[in-house]
Protein backbone atom coordinates (compact mmCIF):
# COMPACT_ATOMS: atom_id res chain seq x y z
CA UNK A 1 0.00 0.00 0.00
CA UNK A 2 1.38 3.63 -0.80
CA UNK A 3 2.36 5.40 1.90
CA UNK A 4 1.62 9.35 2.34
CA UNK A 5 4.54 10.78 0.77
CA UNK A 6 5.04 13.77 3.04
CA UNK A 7 3.75 16.57 1.12
CA UNK A 8 2.21 19.16 2.38
CA UNK A 9 -1.07 18.86 0.58
CA UNK A 10 -4.11 18.14 2.63
CA UNK A 11 -7.35 16.69 1.42
CA UNK A 12 -10.32 18.07 2.29
CA UNK A 13 -11.93 16.60 5.11
CA UNK A 14 -14.76 14.92 3.16
CA UNK A 15 -12.28 13.25 1.30
CA UNK A 16 -10.44 12.06 4.02
CA UNK A 17 -13.35 9.93 4.84
CA UNK A 18 -13.73 8.85 1.43
CA UNK A 19 -10.13 7.76 1.61
CA UNK A 20 -10.14 5.86 4.84
CA UNK A 21 -13.56 4.05 3.50
CA UNK A 22 -11.80 3.22 0.91
CA UNK A 23 -9.13 1.92 2.29
CA UNK A 24 -11.34 -0.25 4.94
CA UNK A 25 -12.61 -1.56 2.45
CA UNK A 26 -9.82 -2.72 0.39
CA UNK A 27 -10.60 -6.17 -0.82
CA UNK A 28 -7.44 -8.62 0.09
CA UNK A 29 -6.97 -11.93 -0.40
CA UNK A 30 -7.50 -14.99 2.28
CA UNK A 31 -4.22 -16.40 3.63
CA UNK A 32 -5.93 -19.53 2.04
CA UNK A 33 -5.54 -17.87 -1.34
CA UNK A 34 -2.01 -16.49 -1.32
CA UNK A 35 -0.64 -19.68 0.23
CA UNK A 36 -2.19 -21.92 -2.99
CA UNK A 37 -0.74 -18.93 -4.81
CA UNK A 38 2.45 -19.23 -3.63
CA UNK A 39 2.54 -22.81 -3.98
CA UNK A 40 1.63 -22.46 -7.74
CA UNK A 41 4.29 -19.69 -8.19
CA UNK A 42 6.69 -22.15 -6.63
CA UNK A 43 5.95 -24.75 -8.96
CA UNK A 44 5.54 -22.45 -12.33
CA UNK A 45 8.79 -20.87 -11.62
CA UNK A 46 11.70 -22.25 -14.00
CA UNK A 47 14.12 -21.79 -10.94
CA UNK A 48 17.08 -20.12 -13.04
CA UNK A 49 20.45 -20.24 -11.67
CA UNK A 50 23.35 -17.98 -11.53
CA UNK A 51 24.35 -16.46 -14.44
CA UNK A 52 27.24 -17.42 -16.91
CA UNK A 53 30.76 -16.47 -15.77
CA UNK A 54 31.24 -15.35 -19.51
CA UNK A 55 27.50 -13.05 -19.50
CA UNK A 56 29.53 -9.52 -20.03
CA UNK A 57 31.82 -10.43 -22.34
CA UNK A 58 28.38 -12.11 -24.64
CA UNK A 59 26.33 -9.07 -23.66
CA UNK A 60 29.64 -6.87 -24.91
CA UNK A 61 30.00 -8.95 -28.01
CA UNK A 62 26.33 -8.74 -28.83
CA UNK A 63 26.48 -4.68 -28.42
CA UNK A 64 28.96 -4.26 -30.43
CA UNK A 65 27.82 -6.17 -33.36
CA UNK A 66 24.33 -4.14 -33.28
CA UNK A 67 26.50 -0.83 -33.52
CA UNK A 68 28.43 -2.11 -36.15
CA UNK A 69 25.21 -3.16 -38.04
CA UNK A 70 23.44 0.12 -37.21
CA UNK A 71 26.70 1.68 -38.99
CA UNK A 72 26.76 -0.18 -41.46
CA UNK A 73 22.79 0.73 -42.41
CA UNK A 74 23.74 4.55 -41.84
CA UNK A 75 26.76 4.09 -44.29
CA UNK A 76 24.59 2.44 -46.56
CA UNK A 77 21.95 4.92 -46.16
CA UNK A 78 23.92 8.00 -46.66
CA UNK A 79 24.77 6.40 -50.11
CA UNK A 80 28.40 5.89 -49.35
CA UNK A 81 28.24 2.00 -49.73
Amino acid sequence: MTEPNGSSDELDPVYEVLVDRLRALRPFPRPAFRGALRRHLVIVDPGYGPRPANLRTFVALWIVAGLLLLALGAVVAVGII
